[in-house]
């Protein structure tokens, strides 16, 4: 299917199912798909709308691409667990003197507390995980940048019939 031969109308239609049939995966099959596959959702982050004036490198957007047997993926759980161990602490300072976070953080506190007891769901059982690093620029919009960029990921990844879950605490 390409633009010219495609109506709007079956673009739309192919978009609405896509975004419809978005979900985020919690539990992955043992199969790992090709890294053709792969390839194809991070071209389609690549593909992404950025902030093109806020870097100045072509190489502004990198993926790492992470098998789950790798030997650096129980490095990885290591590193996100010790994160998680800080960001509980903070919070636990900050819900001191925060009257609004220590009425409605409380269950994000509770999950994250979880995740620094037991680690962080499918870290080594997800078949892939992907980090995606972008310069910093100026004006810094690499957040909202990348938020564009995990979005193409997903509906490509959807479209593909791949599972995909996003992990924000891989964030800075």
């Amino acid at each position: 299917m390409t633009l010219s031969t495609t109506s709007n109308k079956e673009l739309n239609q192919a978009l609405d199912t896509i975004i419809e049939a978005r979900r985020s995966i919690r539990k992955f099959k043992p199969e790992k798909p090709p890294r053709e596959l792969i390839g194809m959702v991070t071209q389609a982050g690549l593909l992404a709308p950025y902030s093109g004036l806020a870097v100045s490198r072509k190489d502004f957007r990198q993926f790492i691409v992470v098998p789950r047997e790798s030997k650096v993926t129980p490095q990885i759980a290591l590193l996100l667990r010790q994160k998680i161990e800080a960001i509980c602490k903070e919070l636990e300072k900050q819900t001191e003197h925060d009257l609004f976070l220590k009425k409605r953080g409380h269950a994000f506190y509770e999950n994250l507390k979880a995740m620094s007891q037991h680690g962080v769901p499918n870290i080594g059982k997800a078949p892939y995980y992907i980090v995606v690093a972008e310069q910093k620029g100026i004006p810094t919009v690499e957040q909202r940048s990348l938020a564009h960029c995990m979005q193409n990921m997903w509906l490509k990844s959807t479209a593909l019939g791949l599972g995909f879950q996003l992990l924000s605490i891989t964030a800075r």
